[in-house]
């Protein structure tokens, strides 16, 4: 795509330098010029035509020179552009003040068309240069700062599927009516105790907790007054273990206790006191007693898990047949 042409501004009083430096121009399809014969009006002119380029008279009957170019300077569309005063003579002194007022170029004018052709075509690439790295840089940082919001807005996704699978995870392995560990959270516990167990020869026992007369709860008082009395064993339950006991719903009105490094003594007087506690559950609107039966067993050498509960829920049938609210032990 073929470049824009440079557009050269020139700011001098004498229409004949202007009349010179168009005519240099004039043959060259690259530049554009723009002529200003008031120096009062250099600056807005500038911010119409936005020059590639500005040459300027130093000595003008309105402005001086040099406070011109600190303008063009202090304005913000011709902050950056390339300016060359012209001079009526060769003094160091005001070429030291022209550079330091901002200026970047001195040519003593006129001077030959072939020299301030090359001039100006030097200044505007450089200019459109600086332009176009400055374009590109702004791009780069727009671009980056578009890549650290997509980052933070991946890093926020991901977070937040985290937390989603967290949750399914935990709702995965949680019964969601007691809050307590579900059946597969026990099973896969019941396997990791018994091999800590064997492997450091700790005592296990395992409670098997059933309601008493569930089912006439539910036929008498609903099935909603079922699920609070389920609710209400669950808190119990979660409330009198130790932070490394597992306590779970086992199914139905069932629950399950799994204590690590516990005797069948010890088993036996943590099944009591739940037993007791459970007895005195009170819920608003149901009359009468909540009870359970408990059964407990500890494991043996050699036991596998389906063996140890096998005789906790033996232990538990006892309690049962022996008229309820009351615990059994495994003799074994």
């Amino acid at each position: 795509m073929a470049e824009q042409p440079m557009v050269l501004l020139l700011v001098d009083d004498q229409a004949m330098v202007g009349e010179a430096v168009r005519r240099t121009v004039a043959s060259e399809p690259d530049i554009q010029f723009v002529f200003c014969s008031k120096a009062n009006l250099a600056i807005e002119r500038a911010n119409q035509v936005r020059p590639s380029v500005i040459l300027q008279d130093l000595v003008m009957p309105d402005i001086d020179g040099l406070e011109l170019v600190r303008r063009y300077r202090a304005n913000p569309a011709t902050a950056e552009t390339p300016i060359v005063v012209l001079s009526s003579e060769e003094e160091p002194r005001i070429k030291s003040d022209a550079f330091a007022q901002g200026a970047n170029d001195y040519l003593v004018k006129l001077p030959d068309s072939i020299e301030i052709l090359a001039r100006i075509r030097y200044h505007a690439r450089v200019y459109r240069m600086q332009v176009q790295r400055d374009e590109a840089m702004r791009a780069l940082r727009s671009s980056q700062e578009e890549l650290l919001e997509a980052n933070r807005h991946l890093r926020s996704l991901n977070d937040q599927l985290a937390e989603a699978n967290r949750i399914i995870s935990e709702l995965a392995r949680t019964d969601t009516l007691t809050g307590l560990p579900n059946r597969r959270v026990l099973d896969e516990e019941l396997l990791r105790q018994l091999e800590f167990s064997k492997r450091r020869k700790r005592a296990l026992t395992a409670v098997v907790i059933d309601l008493d007369h569930f089912k006439s709860i539910n036929d008498n008082f609903g099935h909603a007054m079922g699920d609070q009395v389920l609710r209400a064993v669950g808190a119990c339950l979660a409330s009198r273990v130790r932070k490394y006991d597992v306590a779970a719903r086992y199914g139905g009105e069932e629950f399950a206790l799994l204590l690590p490094d516990t005797l069948r003594d010890d088993g036996a007087a943590v099944a009591e006191r739940i037993r007791a506690s459970i007895s005195t559950i009170s819920i608003p609107d149901f009359p009468r007693p909540i009870t359970a039966s408990l059964g407990v067993a500890t494991l043996l050498d050699g036991e596998n898990g389906t063996e140890l509960f096998g005789r906790a829920d033996a232990a538990l049938y006892r309690a049962k047949a022996g008229g309820r609210n009351r615990v059994e032990v495994d003799p074994g």
